[in-house]
C-alpha cells in the first residue's frame, strides 16, 4: 500500500536571504529527509519553491496560491515547512494558511519546531512561535531601517527605487566599500533633454511622443514613454542634486494592508545629495513652466527672444530678459560662484534681438536656402507620413495573421491532436512577436504624430518664404515671434557669440556682438543698438 502524498514547500524573500542560509535547495531536501522517515511519497511536481515575502497577505503569493489549489484538488495529503516562518511573516496570515490546509483535509508539518496541531499543546506552541516570527521580521525592519538612516546621514548613499539616469553600485563588504550612486552615462543625456524641452515650453504628452518615435528605452525596458513617466522625471529634484530620504513611510489601513503616507515634519527626513546632472536653475525653469508655455512678466517689443530662446551655452541656463535702472535691457543668466557670490553673464538684448531677426532672414530671402530648404522639409515629411502608413499597414496585416494562428492552435488543442506541452510553446512564441508587434506600432503612431504636426508648420514656412517681400520689414513683434517659433530657432550664447539653430534643415548662422562707443553711434544710426552694442555678422 502507498504512504501518504506529500507536498514540500520552500521559500526566501530575497536572493540574499538565500545566500545567507535558508537556501531553497535546502529546504527541499529537508523535506526529501522527512518524507523517508516517515514513509511519504513525494511527486516532483508537489515542489513548490521560490522567491516569495511571507509579509504578504495570502492572495497576493502566487507560490502559496498553488499550494492551496492542490491541497483543495487532493494532489497531496501533507504537506510541510522547513520553519514556521517559511509559512508566513505575520500571525493572523499564519493562521488563516493553517485553516486553509484543514479545511482542506491536509496535514502540516514543521520540521525545525516539531509542531502536531492534533494536541491543545502544539496549536498552543503554533500561536506562541507564530507571534516570536512576526515579532522578529518587524525587530528586523527597525533595525535595519535605523541602520539605513544611520547610514545617510553619514553621507553614503542609495537609491529608494531605480530612477532614471542613475544606477547604484552595491557595497562590497568584503572590501569595505560602501555602497554609491552613481549617474547612467547611457541615460543622462535623455533626462537633461526631457529637463531643457520642458523649460523651453514642451508639452509632457509631446516629450513622450518624440522619446517613444526614437524608441528610448524607459527606465524598465519598455519602448513607449507616457506623459507621467516624462513627468516624473522632470519633478524630481534628485537630477539638480538634491533628495529626501523618508517622505512616505507605511502605514497599516483597515483591511491589513499597508498603504503610503506623506511625511510633512522635517526633522524626520533626511537631506541627500545624488549627483547633479541639470544645473538647479534649469531644473527650477522647468518646473516653473505651467498650463501656459512660459510666464509672459515682459512684452514681446521689448524681448523678442524672451521665454527659452536663448540658452548661455557657457554656464548651462536659460537667460532671461532684465532692464537695469538705467533704461538698459539685456539677457543675462545667474549662478553662483564656489566662494558663494553671485555672477551674472549678460549680453544686450536689442543689440540680439536684431541680429537674429535679420540673420532669420536673410536665410528665408535666400531662395537657394530658405525656400529650397522649407520645400525640401514639406515634400521629406509628406513622404514619411506614407512611409509609416505603410509600415504600420504591414505591421497590422502580420498582428492579425497571428491572431490567425493562435485561433488555430486553440482549435487543435480542443481536438487533443498536439501535445499540450507543443501547445504552450507555440502560444507563448505567438504573445513574444505580438507583444514585439504592439511595441513597433507605438512607436510608429508616435512617430506619425509628430510628421503630421511638422506638415503644416512645413507649409506654412513655405508661404512665409514666398512673401518675404512683401511683410518681413513690417512684422510687428508678435508676427516676428510666431516665426521664429514656427522655426524653432534656438539661440546659444558663449560670452558675446551667438548660434542660431532651428528646425528648418541646414538653417545654421553665427555672428558675434560687440561692444562700441555707444554715445555717438546711438546718434549716428538707428540700425545699430542700444546700450554701445551692435552685429558683426
Amino acid at each position: 500500500m502507498p504512504g501518504k502524498r506529500l507536498g514540500i514547500v520552500a521559500r526566501v524573500s530575497t536572493d540574499e536571504q538565500e545566500e545567507t542560509g535558508y537556501s531553497l535547495a535546502d529546504q527541499v531536501d529537508k523535506g526529501r529527509h522527512l518524507a523517508a522517515l516517515h514513509g511519504y511519497v513525494v511527486d516532483e511536481s508537489c515542489i513548490y519553491s521560490g522567491e516569495e515575502s511571507g509579509a504578504l497577505p495570502l492572495g497576493e503569493r502566487p507560490i502559496i496560491q498553488r499550494v492551496l489549489a492542490d491541497a483543495r484538488a487532493g494532489r497531496f495529503d501533507v504537506v510541510c515547512f522547513t520553519k514556521i516562518d517559511r509559512m508566513a511573516r505575520k500571525l493572523k496570515y499564519m493562521l488563516e494558511l493553517w485553516d486553509a490546509f484543514d479545511k482542506a483535509g491536509v496535514a502540516v508539518h514543521v520540521i525545525a519546531e516539531s509542531i502536531d496541531t492534533s494536541t491543545p499543546t502544539g496549536r498552543f506552541m503554533r500561536n506562541v512561535l507564530g507571534s516570536i516570527a512576526e515579532l522578529e521580521r518587524d525587530t528586523i525592519l527597525e533595525r535595519t531601517m535605523a541602520g539605513r538612516k544611520k547610514k545617510l546621514r553619514n553621507g553614503e548613499l542609495y537609491l529608494c527605487k531605480p530612477m532614471y539616469g542613475y544606477t547604484y553600485i552595491k557595497q562590497d563588504k568584503a572590501r569595505k566599500i560602501p555602497g554609491r550612486v552613481v549617474i547612467n552615462q547611457e541615460q543622462v543625456p535623455y533626462v537633461r533633454r526631457m529637463i531643457e524641452q520642458r523649460a523651453r515650453g514642451y508639452s509632457w504628452q509631446r516629450i513622450a511622443l518624440e522619446l517613444t518615435a526614437e524608441r528610448v528605452p524607459t527606465l524598465h525596458g519598455n519602448p513607449t514613454w507616457s506623459h507621467a513617466s516624462v513627468r516624473s522625471v522632470v519633478m524630481n529634484p534628485a537630477y539638480k542634486g538634491e533628495g529626501l530620504f523618508g517622505r512616505r513611510r507605511s502605514a497599516p489601513t483597515e483591511k491589513s494592508r499597508r498603504a503610503r503616507r506623506w511625511v510633512t515634519d522635517p526633522d524626520q527626513l533626511i537631506k541627500l545629495a545624488y549627483p547633479p546632472i541639470v544645473t538647479p536653475e534649469l531644473w527650477d525653469a522647468a518646473n516653473a513652466v505651467t498650463g501656459r508655455q512660459f510666464p509672459r512678466r515682459t512684452t514681446l517689443d521689448r524681448y523678442l527672444l524672451r521665454g527659452g530662446l536663448v540658452f548661455c551655452g557657457e554656464h548651462d541656463r536659460y537667460m532671461h530678459g532684465s532692464t537695469n535702472q538705467r533704461g538698459v535691457r539685456t539677457y543675462q543668466c545667474c549662478r553662483t560662484l564656489p566662494n558663494g557670490r553671485m555672477t551674472t553673464h549678460r549680453c544686450p538684448g536689442p543689440a540680439l534681438d536684431e541680429a537674429v531677426w535679420a540673420s532669420v532672414m536673410a536665410f528665408l530671402a535666400d531662395p537657394e536656402r530658405g525656400l529650397a530648404n522649407a520645400i525640401r522639409l514639406a515634400d521629406e515629411a509628406a513622404a514619411r507620413v506614407e512611409e509609416l502608413e505603410a509600415k504600420r499597414a504591414a505591421l497590422q496585416r502580420t498582428y492579425a495573421a497571428l491572431d490567425d494562428e493562435a485561433a488555430a492552435l486553440l482549435r487543435l488543442a480542443r481536438r487533443g491532436t498536439i501535445p499540450e506541452r507543443r501547445i504552450d510553446a507555440s502560444m507563448r512564441e505567438v504573445e513574444e512577436q505580438q507583444a514585439a508587434i504592439r511595441d513597433e506600432l507605438a512607436t510608429l503612431e508616435a512617430q506619425q504624430t509628430l510628421t503630421r504636426e511638422d506638415l503644416p508648420r512645413a507649409d506654412r514656412v513655405i508661404e512665409v518664404c514666398q512673401h518675404m517681400a512683401r511683410g518681413a520689414l513690417y512684422a510687428t513683434p508678435e508676427e516676428k515671434r510666431e516665426l521664429l517659433d514656427m522655426l524653432g530657432v534656438r539661440v546659444t550664447m558663449r560670452g558675446l557669440d551667438y548660434t542660431i539653430t532651428g528646425s528648418v534643415p541646414d538653417m545654421a548662422m553665427a555672428g558675434t556682438l560687440e561692444r562700441t562707443n555707444g554715445d555717438v553711434l546711438l546718434q549716428m544710426s538707428s540700425v545699430l543698438s542700444v546700450s554701445g552694442w551692435r552685429s558683426l555678422m
